[in-house]
């Protein structure tokens, strides 16, 4: 017989063909299982499920005066204190080892561009006194309660004499120069509460009677009456002399009910109307016939003012402490409903005290709902002890129109913590936190706690800026040490992340 006609078999027959299924992005050679990670590009070239990025990546960052393990930034918000229509960025320090703070309120414009803590600072309140909390460590908003056009500033410290009760501090906008608490405005003691605690003061409240006003929840105060930790909920308002007053508690709907915070939390059944959400992370609820849960938390979400509760979410025994922290107002998949993203405390589910956040999608159903049955996302800490349960609301970082989400985890990476940063939040399935899209990574905790830490919901370490640089995505600030030289030196620093278009 005869040969056949020439063929050449050593061609490609499909565009981009594989021989890994693993392969991330048939299109980009430079994607696949192995390759080498570029830490800021935001780029999943390993195709590990998620890019890795370090703080010393950071686009801008505004950098203290004091090495990091002498000063540790706690707590992060944002507010105009000087009228001009920039916020200012508002970081709490707490200073080592004489427990003293300080609260810098930087410029507008450093914010866009990086500069110093200390001197584009337009204005920085000193607590001199060693206390626990200083002032601002744990609870600090900017917020217009006078109607001037300035924003003032609230603050928790201790009080100067005792450790176990609180004080407010309230400081009229605007506001400039260096201040010590003898300045503020006004100061009140919080009450008589036993070892009290004050969840972070998140968002500004609704107006009562024409009057702005913000929430402000006791988290730990012991009522000696019923044996237990009751916990109030209270409003906070400026009244016509302008200083802080305080309203009757809102009443709880557990009888001995913790309230761990309560904040604005969007509109979650689209009438139009801004919801209210309050959590606690102890009450034994139950659906009423179940077992109770011990120590297992409650949520009760408020769609018509503060009467009765639309929806009660309810623990049981196998999901507990479910109402640790709110991640604040989002909408996760861009359908004009509010959700929901709520973490739980001491979560042993997956692996010891690995953390957990319950995802759950607007509207909720009414009526009392046991946890478990909740149409949601469950995202889980990777690891024992990673505490993942450090969530924040960041806005939209890549511009894909929907809201993203932050969860911090303490024992990632060592002392350094992480950041894991999710661009497309989950709203059913069981997922890890290293599923996230970016996670950021610190150089190491030299005072205090690492990136991913928020001290039982208490400190606020990542924030979003909103969009800051015109690009369409939200820009993102996280505080933590600088990169050390080696001379142990490093100054704490404020990281700010240019949000990224998809």
């Amino acid at each position: 017989g005869y040969a056949g006609p020439p063929a050449c078999l050593c061609e490609a027959t499909a565009a981009h063909p594989s021989a890994e299924a693993e392969d991330c992005d048939d299109a980009d050679p430079d994607r696949y299982p192995g390759a080498t990670e570029t830490e800021d590009d935001w780029i999943d070239e390993d195709c590990s499920g998620g890019a890795d990025v370090r703080l010393a990546n950071a686009d801008w960052t505004l950098t203290g005066s004091l090495p990091a393990e002498n000063e540790e930034l706690t707590h992060l918000t944002t507010g105009d204190l000087n009228g001009d229509g920039l916020d200012e960025l508002l970081v709490s320090a707490t200073r080592w080892p004489e427990r003293s703070g300080v609260v810098y309120a930087i410029d507008g414009t450093a914010v866009g561009s990086g500069g110093s803590l200390t001197s584009d600072a337009i204005a920085t309140i000193i607590d001199d006194q060693e206390r626990a909390p200083p002032f601002g460590a744990t609870s600090l908003l900017a917020h217009d309660l006078d109607g001037d056009g300035y924003d003032d500033l609230i603050g928790i410290a201790a009080h100067p004499t005792n450790n176990d009760y609180q004080r407010a501090h309230y400081f009229q906008g605007p506001l400039t120069g260096t201040l010590t608490l003898e300045d503020a405005d006004f100061s009140r003691s919080t009450g008589n509460y036993a070892s009290s605690g004050w969840s972070p003061l998140l968002r500004p409240g609704p107006t009562t009677d024409g009057v702005a006003s913000v929430f402000l929840a006791d988290r730990s105060s012991y009522a000696p009456s019923v044996g237990n930790y009751a916990g109030n909920a209270f409003l906070i308002v400026a009244d016509e002399a302008e200083v802080l007053a305080y309203s009757a508690a809102v009443p709880s709907p557990v009888s001995g009910a913790l309230a761990s915070s309560l904040s604005l939390a969007g509109d979650t059944d689209g009438d139009g109307l801004e919801d209210i959400l309050m959590i606690d992370r102890t009450s034994t609820t139950s659906v009423p016939g179940a077992e109770p849960s011990t120590l297992g938390g409650y949520w009760a979400l408020f769609t018509d003012g503060l009467g009765a509760p639309t929806t009660e979410v309810v623990a049981n025994t196998f999901y507990r402490h479910i109402g640790m922290r709110f991640a604040g107002t989002a909408d996760f998949n861009g359908d004009g409903y509010a959700d929901l993203a709520v973490s739980a405390y001491d979560n042993d589910n997956g692996f010891l005290d690995s953390g957990r956040v319950h995802v759950a999608a607007g509207p909720l159903p009414e009526g009392v709902v046991e946890i478990e049955d909740l149409p949601q996302a469950f995202l889980f800490g990777a690891h024992t002890g990673a505490r993942a349960e450090c969530i924040e609301a960041v806005g939209d970082v890549d511009a894909d129109g929907t809201d993203d989400l932050i969860i911090g985890a303490i024992t990632a990476d060592g002392l350094s913590g992480a950041v894991h940063l999710f661009t497309e939040v989950p709203l059913s399935g069981a997922h890890v936190v290293t599923d996230a899209s970016v996670t950021f990574y610190g150089h190491g905790a030299p005072a205090g706690d690492p990136i991913g830490a928020c001290e039982e919901a208490l400190h606020r370490r990542t924030i979003g800026l909103g969009d800051l640089d015109g690009d369409g995505g939200a820009e993102l600030a996280i505080a933590g040490a600088s990169l050390d030289s080696g001379d142990g030196l490093a100054p704490a620093a404020v990281h700010i992340f240019a949000g990224v278009s998809p």
